[in-house]
């Protein structure tokens, strides 16, 4: 029997249309040098070579000096880049490695042809411990970064210094200048923004500020490094001569060809008709030398010796399963913020909690093992930020003034020992008083593992609303991706959720997260509810349960607010540990209390919540697990 296979005519025909453009893709750079190439040929065919040789060799030294120092100060400019994009991916390289593997990938790139490809190879070289995939990523943010930059610069000049063109024909180079660069740009921006999205990545207006700077300085060196080779009399002016620069870098930088044989130089002659055409080809040759042969021979050999750059081996941002584990048995309860935008920076013995707030690198408490100031001091180098401590104890306080920072008490947290603890004593009097109007009101606390959801929200929603909003930074936010590996307390009347708090844990340690109630809820009941926390933390072995922090030196308005919050905490009788604000220098421990102010009452939208609120019925039978012992009863059980 004879089986016929009917072909589907658009089978792989997906498949043969991507491998077309693969090919064409490397096909590109050889045509590009082909055609550019020959144009060039037929624009110089009537030079006389022995007067570009002769220009060549009048270079003087001090000519090949100059443009060695322009050159070296365009790819310090260059290595910018690099830092800038790892900056904003956060990968906890340093800026040093980042500068020199930068370099040394645009030296040989830029030499090689395929930019981005060759980039990522040597970017994996210096950098292995990132991966190919990573430092691909890098590389492709860093073109596209630049490209946009370029089309920045180059419509700007071009629109503000003309090209020695007759009349229609720079009107015509010009407009169709200001148009590509535009589109460019648009194509490029757009292309970023996606790449960062992809990636992770952060970015903000000082960001792409800077890298606006760079771009100007690394091309404005580039520039100079060709300008000084040109003959005396031969030059143009330098803006001009800068905007001629620029477009020709587009026109190589769109073939793609190694040092953009052909584009460049036919771009740089046709853009520069007035200037000899014999001294700009001596002066390209030499440009050749400083800018690209000598710089790529440089990374080449540097190539050779063993990759030694990478992460830093102190403190590094844990990400994945490492900030998971990070996360089972923190040493600190308050890590669990680092669902809330704060990131966790450790080598396993040490750490910090560290959040992003307006340009700081601010450590949120105190730290894991032997971190100090000059842990945050590097970290926000790394990170292009200003280091803060805030909220750190006395210990890193005092090592931070040692140093020279500036240090200020902003507050003290109120800490508790369950296993000592005991309503009892005169101490503890309006304490057992709020207890029993709790009870008398009929007030019932419950931990149980299973949260009524909707409710909780609804009350939180409630409060948010009377108080002027949630608070950020260190705050209590209501988080759904919190709750869960949280101990929460409820409190109910008549089976109705009056109020609930919420704990950070530890293996050895609580902290008071989340205080939510109604305005109509009877007198002490969230005393009821803390006093819960506290047996149930003395049931659990914890070894500390803290009450958070009130603050200091307010003014009047908050200060009244503050006064009640002290004297609810005040009723459980804790120890008062004060904590500090550090920062380098009194001016920026000043920018730094006014950047966490705005932060604090301020604060951008939780990621989480802008899905959660789009359908409110969504959560109208949720419930979650808590890790909680449950335990359900009248307040007369905590009264005694």
């Amino acid at each position: 029997m004879t089986t016929i296979h009917h072909l589907d005519p658009r089978a792989g025909r997906g498949d043969t249309l991507a491998s077309d453009w693969r090919f064409l893709g490397r096909l590109l750079p050889v045509a590009a040098v082909v055609i550019f190439g020959i144009l060039l040929a037929r624009r110089i065919g009537d030079i006389d070579t022995a007067h570009v040789w002769d220009s060549l060799g009048a270079t003087t030294p001090a000519q090949w000096a100059l443009s060695a120092l322009a050159t070296f100060a365009s790819f310090c400019a260059v290595g910018q880049y690099d830092a800038g994009v790892h900056r904003m991916m956060h990968t906890g390289v340093a800026p040093v490695d980042a500068r020199r593997a930068g370099m040394r990938a645009i030296a040989l790139g830029q030499t090689l042809g395929f930019g981005s490809l060759t980039g990522a190879l040597v970017r994996w070289r210096c950098l292995p411990t990132l991966g190919l995939w990573r430092t691909t990523q890098i590389s492709v943010l860093v073109s596209l970064s630049f490209l946009a930059a370029w089309a920045v610069v180059a419509a700007v000049m071009v629109a503000l210094t003309g090209l020695p063109l007759p009349g229609t024909m720079m009107q015509t180079v010009t407009g169709a200048t200001v148009t590509g660069a535009t589109v460019l740009l648009g194509l490029a921006v757009v292309a970023t923004f996606f790449m960062l999205r992809k990636t992770g990545a952060r970015t903000g207006l000082g960001d792409l500020g800077a890298m606006l700077l760079w771009c100007l300085i690394d091309t404005a060196c580039a520039a100079l490094a060709l300008y000084v080779l040109l003959p005396a009399g031969v030059a143009p002016a330098p803006a001009l001569f800068f905007t001629a620069y620029l477009l020709a870098l587009g026109a190589g930088l769109l073939s793609n060809a190694p040092g953009g044989i052909g584009a460049f130089d036919l771009a740089l002659l046709a853009c520069l008709p007035l200037v000899d055409d014999a001294a700009v080809l001596a002066a390209l040759i030499a440009f050749r030398v400083t800018y690209y042969a000598v710089p790529a021979a440089l990374a080449f050999v540097s190539l050779l010796r063993a990759p030694r750059f990478g992460p830093a081996q102190h403190l590094a941002p844990l990400r994945g399963l490492t900030l998971a584990r990070a996360l089972q048995a923190p040493p600190h309860p308050e890590w669990a913020l680092s669902h809330q935008g704060a990131s966790i920076w450790s080598d396993g013995a040490n750490g910090w909690m560290v959040q992003n707030v307006a340009g700081h690198a601010c450590t949120i408490g105190p730290p894991k093992g032997a971190a100090s100031h000059a842990d945050i001091t590097q970290i926000a180098r790394r990170l292009g930020r200003r280091p803060v401590l805030y909220k750190c104890d006395c210990a890193s306080a005092l090592r931070a003034r040692r140093a020279g920072w500036a240090v200020r008490r902003i507050g003290a947290e109120a800490q508790i020992t369950p296993a000592q603890w005991s309503k009892d004593g005169p101490q503890h009097r309006q304490l057992r008083r709020k207890l029993r109007q709790a009870e008398k009101a009929g007030v019932t606390i419950s931990q149980t593992g299973t949260l009524p959801i909707a409710e909780m929200r609804a009350l939180a929603r409630r409060w948010a609303a009377r108080h002027g909003g949630e608070k950020g930074v260190s705050m209590g936010r209501f988080d759904l991706r919190i709750l869960p590996g949280q101990q929460v307390f409820l409190a109910h009347v008549g089976g109705a959720l009056i109020g609930f708090v919420t704990f950070h844990t530890s293996p050895t340690a609580w902290s008071l997260d989340l205080m939510r109630h109604d305005d109509d809820l009877p007198d002490g009941t969230m005393h009821a509810l803390v006093t819960a926390a506290i047996d149930a933390a003395h049931r659990q072995g914890i070894a500390r349960l803290s009450l958070a922090a009130a603050p200091l030196g307010l003014p009047d308005r908050l200060a009244r607010t503050a006064q009640g919050l002290i004297r609810f905490k005040q009723s459980f009788a804790p120890r008062w540990q004060p904590l500090y604000l550090a920062a380098p220098g009194w001016l920026a421990l000043f920018y730094a209390g006014l950047a966490l102010a705005v932060a604090i009452h301020r604060p951008p939208p939780l990621r989480s919540q802008s899905m959660l609120h789009q359908d409110d019925n969504l959560y109208a039978e949720n419930t979650f697990e808590t890790p909680g012992n449950p335990c359900h009863g009248p307040l007369a059980t905590l009264t005694g």
